[in-house]
């Protein structure tokens, strides 16, 4: 499954400490890749840095450059996959595993660009305070003002050592019911929450927050602090800006794993 961070910013003001880069140029190399226990390598974005004047219409991804991952002292090489930019290992003897170290280099602009990360442990005491949420249909304005009494879903977890983590919530049902039966005027796609990363051990999920009913799969996502430091340097308030942190040496991006944890529960109709 895809984890998305809104690069672009970074990708435009990139810089971090003992790095200079030439934003009229492109020969700066971005890597957006993550990893997942147990899952195949499949998210291994490679680009060239956006000038920050540039052509709307060219195309930036680079489907020619020597990439490898490094595990056990081993090094794996990767092949392009169907989408520009993309790259994936093919075969199934490269192994995510929670406490070991990998290494991503890229071979290209006539340099190597790298980045080293270690999938962390998997999240353990996963649990909800309920597996059946009951919400209202909505059907007038009085209906939504009176969610506001209505007690949230906790999601609990074991984190006595203020890790970082975050949450995925979606709808996992093939047509799922709308709570809010107010006609808006557009379509709406299967209900999808991703938090921000927090270091505590509950979250709550509000009824105003769900918009759907049926089936839904909640990933709990442990993760490491590259990929908070990037989180927060995409958050930042552009009247205040920093230079977004990085673990990417000779270029930009991140390199990240994740381990996880899965639950389902149903949102179902109050009557």
């Amino acid at each position: 499954m895809r984890i998305v961070l809104p690069l672009l910013f970074f990708v435009l003001i990139a810089g971090c400490e003992d790095q200079v880069f030439d934003f009229e140029t492109t020969d700066t190399l971005v890597i957006e890749a993550y990893i997942h226990d147990g899952q195949p390598v499949s998210e291994i974005n490679i680009s060239q840095l956006i000038p920050l004047i540039s052509d709307s219409s060219e195309s930036y991804e680079i489907n020619d450059a020597d990439v490898r991952i490094e595990w056990m002292g081993s090094e794996y090489a990767l092949i392009p996959g169907t989408e520009d930019g993309v790259y994936i290992y093919p075969n199934n003897d490269l192994l995510i595993n929670v406490g070991d170290d990998y290494t991503i280099s890229v071979d290209y602009f006539d340099k190597i660009t790298s980045a080293t990360t270690t999938v962390p442990a998997k999240p353990t005491g996963l649990d909800l305070s309920t597996f059946d949420y009951e919400v209202p249909l909505i059907d007038d304005f009085e209906d939504v003002f009176e969610l506001r009494d209505r007690d949230p879903l906790e999601v609990y977890w074991d984190n006595s050592a203020g890790n970082y983590y975050y949450i995925l919530i979606e709808n996992i049902e093939s047509n799922p019911e709308e709570i809010n039966q107010l006609d808006f005027g557009f379509d709406r796609e299967n209900f999808q929450l991703i938090s921000p990363p927090t270091n505590l051990d509950v979250y709550n999920l509000g009824p105003g927050d769900v918009t759907q009913f049926g089936t839904h799969r909640l990933i709990l996502y442990r993760v490491n602090q590259e990929y908070v430091d990037l989180y927060d340097s995409s958050e930042q308030d552009s009247r205040n800006l920093s230079e977004p942190l990085t673990n990417i040496e000779n270029g930009v991006g991140i390199f990240t794993a994740f381990s996880s944890d899965t639950v389902f529960f149903e949102v179902s109709r109050e009557f």
